[in-house]
């Protein structure tokens, strides 16, 4: 269009003038077509205002979007988390460690308590260690089928807060946590504590039967070694910026 209404001017004596512009050949083809000074004016002027509207909209929201950024935070689990499972045997109780893992968490801190709205957490199986006995160690990891699904997770699906005292709170939750390639749903208390710093510690545990996910109980030694089916998970998360 702009260009159909810039054909119909004659650019040579424009582009002779010092003061040439692009939009005063805009403005000409508007009067080669019947435009006087006026109705540009007011044309202009109503795109003026539309604009002014625009930028008022813009000036009313702005505090709402920056309220609503400021009241999610994302945060990652520090180095400083720490994962375990406990278990038994007919020989001695054992622990093994996760040597790392990632994961994010999403806090809403509008209400009265901050309230994660979303939780992941990948947990390498083969970064799972006790460090006292090797055989543990493999026997362990064959059991949650390393090869097969090499990593356990956990996905949030839910948090309630169930009580709160100061910057501690309770929370009700239910997850989605896959071990060895099983995916149950789970329910757990979990205990938050927003720090000084301005990160969130949450702890608790969860014990958990290694039937529910296919897993059988380790065993080593032509049957002298023999795990117990039931485990505990403890965990102690700092979610941080």
């Amino acid at each position: 269009m702009v260009c159909g209404l810039i054909t119909r001017v004659n650019l040579v004596p424009l582009a002779n003038r010092s003061d040439f512009t692009p939009c005063r050949v805009v403005m000409q083809a508007f009067r080669s077509m019947g435009y006087n000074k006026l109705e540009l004016n007011n044309a202009m002027m109503k795109k003026i205002n539309v604009l002014s509207s625009l930028l008022l909209i813009l000036l009313l929201i702005a505090p709402v979007i920056a309220n609503a950024q400021a009241a999610t935070q994302t945060l990652s689990f520090s180095p400083e988390s720490s994962i375990t499972v406990d278990g038994t045997s007919n020989r001695d109780n054992w622990t093994v460690t996760a040597q790392s893992f990632e994961g994010q968490v999403t806090m809403n801190n509008n209400g009265d308590a901050p309230v994660a709205e979303t939780v992941e957490l990948t947990i390498p199986v083969q970064n799972m260690a006790g460090g006292k006995s090797s055989i543990m160690d493999r026997l362990m990891r064959n059991a949650l089928k390393a090869t097969q699904h090499p990593e356990i997770t956990y996905v949030l699906n839910s948090m309630e807060v169930g009580s709160s005292s100061g910057d501690r709170v309770v929370y009700q939750t239910t997850g989605d946590l896959t071990l060895a390639g099983v995916t149950n749903t789970i329910e757990m208390e979990v205990e938050g504590t927003r720090l000084d710093n301005g990160s969130y510690q949450f702890t608790g545990s969860y014990p958990l039967n290694m039937n529910d996910y296919g897993i059988d109980a380790p065993t080593a030694m032509f049957g002298a070694l023999v795990t117990g089916e039931d485990v505990t998970i403890h965990f102690d998360m700092i979610a941080t910026e």
